[in-house]
């Protein structure tokens, strides 16, 4: 079945989405245009997470 209009519509609207989302990504990962050396995102501290989070990760496996 071709696709109706309606969803013709949705499925462009999930792609602007999604290629939103990965430019938002790119544009987080790398605040300035990359030069020589690591990008300024690997030279600080790596980020904290947030605590529960942190501890969802790594406390996963010995919780059991």
């Amino acid at each position: 079945l071709p696709p109706t209009p309606l969803t013709q519509q949705l499925l462009n609207d999930l792609d602007n989405l999604y290629s939103l989302l990965q430019l938002m990504e790119v544009l987080q990962g790398c605040g300035d245009p990359p030069g020589p050396g690591p990008p300024p995102n690997q030279q600080r501290d790596p980020p904290q997470m947030e605590p529960e989070l942190k501890e969802l990760l790594e406390g996963a496996p010995h919780t059991v």
